[in-house]
C-alpha cells in the first residue's frame, strides 16, 4: 500500500521522502528516518534513527576487539560507527561517493581516547600526528576547520552525547572493539592491524 508523500522501499516499510530538504538515509537508499526503541547500541538514535538493531547486530557482529583500547576508545568507536544511525546523514554521508565526512574534532577526540590503543604493534598514537592525520589514513573526509561543510557528528548531537568524557555513552550490548570497520562500504573500511 503507497504511504502518502513518496514511496515504498519494496524491502521494508520506509519511505523514500519527496522533499530532501528533511532528513532521510544516503547510506540505507534514501528511506527516512524512523524511530527505533529496539537499539542497544547508538541508544541516543531511538527516538529518530536511520539504522535499526537488525543493522546494528550485522555491523558490531564482525568487530575485533583492539589491544590496549580502554574503556573511553571503546566508547570512542562506538560512537563512531554509529554515525550509521544519524538520521542526518545525508549531510555528511555521500552514497555516490561513498565519502563519509568526520569533523576534524572529533577524530581529535578518537585519537586522544585511543593512543594507547595498539597498531601494528606500537601504540597508536605514533602513527598519527593528529586527528585529522589519523581520519584521512582511514578513507574519510575530514574539511578544513574554516569550510562550512557538514560533518560527523553534529555540534548539537556531540555536545548531548559528548559526556562520553564521563561515561555518558551507554553501551548497553556488549561491544568488543576492531582490527577493521568491515561494515558497510569496502572503501570506508578502517584498517587498524
Amino acid at each position: 500500500m503507497p504511504i502518502s508523500g513518496g514511496t515504498h522501499d519494496f524491502n521494508s516499510r520506509f519511505v523514500v521522502p519527496k522533499d530532501f530538504n528533511k532528513p532521510y538515509c544516503s547510506y540505507f537508499a534514501n528511506r527516512s528516518p524512523q524511530p527505533a526503541p529496539e537499539l542497544r547500541n547508538c541508544s541516543w538514535y531511538k527516538k529518530n534513527s536511520c539504522c535499526r538493531q537488525v543493522e546494528l547486530d550485522a555491523i558490531f557482529k564482525d568487530i575485533k576487539p583492539i589491544l590496549g583500547a580502554d574503556e573511553k576508545c571503546t566508547k570512542m568507536l562506538n560512537y563512531m560507527i554509529c554515525w550509521v544511525c544519524d538520521p542526518n546523514q545525508h549531510l555528511f554521508y555521500s552514497s555516490q561517493r561513498q565519502e563519509l565526512t568526520f569533523c576534524e574534532s572529533f577524530c581529535d577526540a578518537i585519537l586522544s581516547a585511543c593512543q594507547t590503543a595498539i597498531q601494528k604493534g606500537e601504540l597508536m598514537a605514533h602513527f598519527y600526528q593528529d586527528g585529522r592525520q589519523f581520519c584521512k589514513n582511514h578513507n574519510f573526509h575530514v574539511p578544513e576547520s574554516s569550510s562550512n561543510e557538514t560533518c560527523f557528528p553534529s555540534r548539537t548531537l556531540w555536545q548531548q552525547v559528548g559526556g562520553w568524557r564521563s561515561g555518558a555513552i551507554s553501551l548497553q550490548a556488549p561491544v568488543s572493539l576492531y582490527t577493521g570497520l568491515s561494515f558497510l562500504v569496502n572503501s570506508l573500511l578502517l584498517r587498524f592491524l
